[in-house]
């Protein structure tokens, strides 16, 4: 197997285990279904094109001999990749160890199934270069434990030495067959990607590719969420083609060489640099308020050298504390955010300005407060405002950020109308910022152009990761969080926080730099979800009807229509700078 390519069919074994029928369970139909589909995408020429000896299929097996023996002559024979796959019921014993069911096996008792351990061996064994595991299973995730062995050590070592795992369920949930359904939900949503590909992906989706994109469309759906173990180097194996490509070759777009999107920035902040600083208020491109929704209208200080998180009139008028944990000396109040009051500090053992969230009664806590400070604080991206600190003393509970100089891209525009390639470059900073937090599993629910610095630098940071958790008590409690302007259509239903939501608001920034209006401009707030946009190319004629094309598919109504990663969508982006 060479890098970045597909495996070698004749150096490659599939093994594929399932059983639909049981004596001590109820039976699965799903699952024949499960084989047959995964069978023929890797016979085909669209998957892997192997010879039917190479793939083996295991579905009426009797005793453990039945299954170990060809999986143990598989595992032999394989030099490039070895890909395993078993459906089924699964088994815990009083040790927690994973048992996979047969189709004669008993309830309560573990010995009549056949130990992932000897799964494990034949696998770990093999001398395939590559060696994927796909387990379908209830209580498959407990074998993430089990690859490693009784240490974190050992199961790195095995992990490095070229196995990666993927089971259906995390820990000891339940995996889903829905009644009804052609396929189990995990191995469904596998076919898909593997039949479909991926809109806007690389041209060979890898295991980690794959992976995501299973996560993504069960969580979704609301189904159990998959997990995964094994190196970096194990997930890059390739699995498929990816049949959703699309060749940069393909786009007629014209392209500026050598114009990076840090050139394009570095251009619009120069331009900056040499205007009056903005006066506050809103510029021409930000939606003003309505009647309905008055709280919109946010504040700003006005100064081209300072901003800090969003913040929200009115003004705090009480006594500023005069210093917080003995350390941050508090210099001005500059607003009221969605967590709480805003202000401007001195730190004074580093001896730096920074910004201080103090956290309103209700919020605060802390549970509540470490939850937000240690999410925000593993965040470590150039396109990201730091959390650096959080106190908690009599003056009540306070997260220290990265205070981030630059313009808010809300009044950029009041100063200098930004091109749309700068734009684009804008765009391209804040989706690799939101790359990094959704890897994290950290959505900020809040993206808007008051939360997006450009920097003298040109740089643009994404400011305020805090709002995500209290959108998630929000949703709790049947509450709509965040800012409407920015808000796709599923938040008025109460949809809980998705990637796909950061996603929406991203393309509606774009919207706004581009054409100088709001996607929502003209709706009344928050009686009802907001109509479409217009189409870019009404407002902004001559429009490049590709740039048109990815805000149309990040504003999509339907989550699962738009962009499936922030990496999907600044790929698609990245071709027009």
């Amino acid at each position: 197997m060479t890098p970045n390519s597909l495996p070698d069919p004749a150096r490659s074994r599939v093994v594929l285990i399932g059983f639909a029928q049981y004596s001590h369970a109820p039976d699965l139909p799903a699952i024949s279904n499960n084989l047959d589909s995964l069978r023929d995408f890797f016979l085909s020429e669209e998957g892997w094109g192997m010879a039917a000896e190479h793939c083996h299929v295991i579905e009426d097996a009797t005793t453990a001999d039945d299954l170990i023996a060809p999986l143990n002559r598989a595992a032999a024979e394989a030099r490039d990749t070895l890909f395993v796959y078993y459906a089924g019921h699964g088994i815990l014993d009083e040790a927690l160890e994973f048992f996979l069911s047969m189709p004669g096996s008993r309830l309560h008792e573990p010995w009549t199934g056949v130990s992932y351990r000897w799964i494990r061996q034949a696998i770990t064994r093999s001398r395939a270069k590559r060696r994927v595991a796909v387990l379908d299973s209830c209580f498959s995730g407990k074998v993430h434990a089990a690859m490693g062995g009784p240490s974190q050590a050992v199961k790195a070592q095995t992990a490095a030495g070229g196995t990666v795992v993927l089971t259906s369920a995390r820990d000891d949930r339940v995996a889903l067959a829905p009644e009804g359904d052609r396929y189990t939900a995990f191995t469904g949503e596998l076919l898909t990607v593997l039949r479909r590909g991926i809109d806007g992906g690389s041209r060979l989706l890898t295991v980690d590719h794959v992976y995501e994109q299973v996560k993504f469309a069960l969580a979704l759906k609301g189904r159990p969420r998959p997990d995964r173990t094994g190196s970096d180097t194990c997930g890059k194996t390739v699995l498929a083609v990816n049949p959703a490509f699309t060749a940069d070759a393909s786009d007629p777009t014209p392209r500026t060489p050598g114009v990076s999107a840090r050139e394009r920035l570095h251009a619009l902040a120069d331009r900056l640099g040499a205007t009056d600083a903005p006066t506050g208020g809103h510029g021409p491109l930000s939606a003003p308020p309505t009647a309905a929704n008055p709280r919109e209208k946010t504040q700003q200080r006005g100064s081209a050298a300072s901003a800090g998180p969003a913040v929200q009139a009115p003004r705090i008028r009480r006594p500023l504390p005069i210093i917080a944990n003995g350390r941050y000396r508090f210099t001005a109040a500059v607003g009221m955010g969605g967590m709480g009051e805003v202000f401007l500090a001195q730190d004074t053992v580093l001896g730096r300005e920074v910004i201080v969230k103090r956290l309103h009664g209700h919020q605060s806590g802390s549970d509540h407060l470490l939850y937000e400070a240690r999410a925000a604080a593993a965040l470590n991206h150039p396109s990201i405002a730091t959390v650096h600190d959080v106190v908690t003393d009599a003056a009540g509970d306070f997260i220290v950020m990265e205070h981030v100089r630059g313009w808010p891209l809300d009044q950029v525009p009041s100063l200098t109308r930004p091109t749309v390639p700068e734009s684009v470059a804008a765009l391209h900073d804040i989706l690799d910022g939101l790359e990094h937090s959704h890897a994290a599993g950290i959505i900020h629910c809040d993206i808007k152009p008051h939360n997006l610095i450009l920097t003298a630098s040109g740089r643009v940071k994404i400011l305020d990761f805090g709002i995500s958790s209290l959108n998630e008590s929000a949703h709790r409690e049947g509450q709509i969080a965040g800012t409407v302007l920015y808000m796709p259509p599923e938040c008025w239903a109460g949809a809980a926080p998705h990637a796909t939501r950061d996603i929406y608001s991203a393309g509606a920034v774009l919207y706004q730099l581009i054409t100088g209006r709001g996607v929502h401009q003209g709706h009344a707030f928050p009686s009802s979800p907001p109509p479409p946009p217009a189409r870019p190319r009404e407002l902004v004629p001559g429009l490049d009807a590709g740039i048109e094309a990815v805000m149309q598919k990040a504003l999509a109504p339907k989550p699962a229509d738009r962009y499936t990663s922030a990496a999907h969508m600044r790929s698609a982006l990245g071709r027009y700078l």
